[in-house]
């Protein structure tokens, strides 16, 4: 890429330009189950044999032929016991019977469970009513959840508490998880860290915070590197030092094309960015490409609105992210859900708009807060409905795509 300015590109060109500039790294590590917990895997689990592995007993009881059941009542003579861990080991007569323990194997030849509580028990025999248990009950069978070979935890997938259970279920002590680093940070000297005093004309800087917020909620390992004062020097020493621990470098605002511009004359020094005004709303202002550190390090410049920051980080940076993890071949569009509009929704045909709004009554209506400062539109939003480049505004009745939030 060269440091060049694109003057105006659509939201579906910014897609294509994106997984055409962008090459997967070798992102994957065998993480420990105990540090995977909201990871991104980075290969399908297989699950290595039949759940459950053996028929087994789903509660405490007595095993034996469901064919027995006949009569009104039932007596079985007792002939043993089975527990997790320590099966019963020989066989079971015809007109007999074993006591079983929740999770132990059933033998051979048994396949029903009747509850201690439902039988009338000596130490040599059982006796149930024949309609206190059906043939078949409280029987999990080998192989009933999952099978062999399946898929049971997709490439891709967040790793959740209950995935990270299943993978150790399988004996799996570690799993192959994205491991980008990526270092997100801030420039200018009017923003101040949160808990310092403000001067005059100084601001809190909050989008590191929010988009460091998001990209560990999407699987990734973030490098804060704070705010960075309006001075190429130290600019320059920063990014070579982030250069060398990162895979990502994530920035806000303050990436122009312009001769002032400090942070693009020292990206231009250290890599090829490429500048795009993007035709949507919010979120015009758009940079990325690769900086050199001896090995590429991927970089991205949001806008600097807190509202513009997050919709591009949720539309371009989180599936960038992806694709340099390995998790997908493509820069890929969030997915979204096909609603109904329950007033108009006003936008402009020459830019996709992303409009924030809630859900009343089932119907999507937009929020009257859409400035791309005003961070609490986003916050109190349950989706974005898209309207598409080219159709302006969108009458109530009308069903659009969106994607929840």
């Amino acid at each position: 890429m060269a440091n060049t300015m694109t003057t105006s590109v659509s939201v579906e060109e910014v897609y294509g330009i994106l997984t055409r500039s962008t090459e997967p790294a070798d992102a994957a590590a065998q993480t420990p189950l105990r540090e995977a917990n909201g990871r991104l895997l980075c290969e399908d689990v297989l699950s290595p044999f039949d759940v459950p592995r053996f028929n087994n007993s789903a509660m405490d009881g007595y095993a034996f032929r469901g064919s027995e059941l006949k009569g009104e009542r039932v007596t079985l003579a007792l002939c043993g016991t089975s527990y997790a861990g320590t099966p019963f080991e020989g066989e079971v007569p015809v007109g007999a019977c074993i006591r079983i323990m929740t999770g132990a194997a059933v033998p051979e030849g048994l396949d029903t469970v009747i509850p201690f509580e439902d039988v009338e028990a000596t130490d040599a025999a059982v006796s149930f009513s024949a309609d206190a248990v059906k043939p078949g009950a409280n029987v999990r069978l080998l192989g009933e959840e999952i099978r062999r070979g399946q898929v049971v935890i997709p490439k891709g997938a967040m790793l959740t508490p209950e995935a990270l259970g299943l993978a150790a279920s399988f004996g799996r002590a570690a799993l192959p998880c994205a491991s980008l680093r990526v270092g997100v940070f801030s420039t200018g000297d009017e923003l101040r860290e949160p808990g310092e005093p403000l001067g005059p004309g100084q601001i809190y800087a909050s989008n590191g915070y929010l988009l460091e917020a998001l990209i560990t909620r999407w699987g990734h390992e973030v490098v804060p590197l704070g705010v960075l004062p309006d001075d190429e020097t130290v600019l320059e020493k920063a990014i070579r030092a982030a250069m060398a621990e990162c895979d990502v470098l994530v920035t806000t605002g303050g990436v122009g094309e312009g001769d002032h511009d400090l942070i693009s004359r020292v990206l231009g020094r250290l890599g090829s960015i490429e500048h795009f005004h993007v035709r949507m709303r919010p979120g015009k202002p758009l940079a990325f490409g690769y900086l050199d550190a001896g090995h590429p390090v991927f970089f991205m410049g949001l806008p600097g609105n807190p509202v513009a920051a997050a919709m591009s980080s949720r539309l371009f940076l989180r599936p960038t992210l992806a694709r340099l993890s390995g998790l997908t071949d493509k820069v890929e569009r969030p997915e979204t859900v096909r609603v109904v509009c329950g007033k108009d929704v006003r936008a402009q045909a020459s830019r996709t708009d992303f409009v924030r709004g809630n859900f009343v009554n089932g119907k999507f209506e937009g929020s009257p807060l859409q400035s791309s400062a005003m961070l609490t539109s986003l916050m109190k939003a349950d989706a974005v409905l898209i309207v598409p480049e080219g159709t302006g505004t969108l009458p109530a009745g009308s069903e659009a795509d969106a994607f929840l939030l």
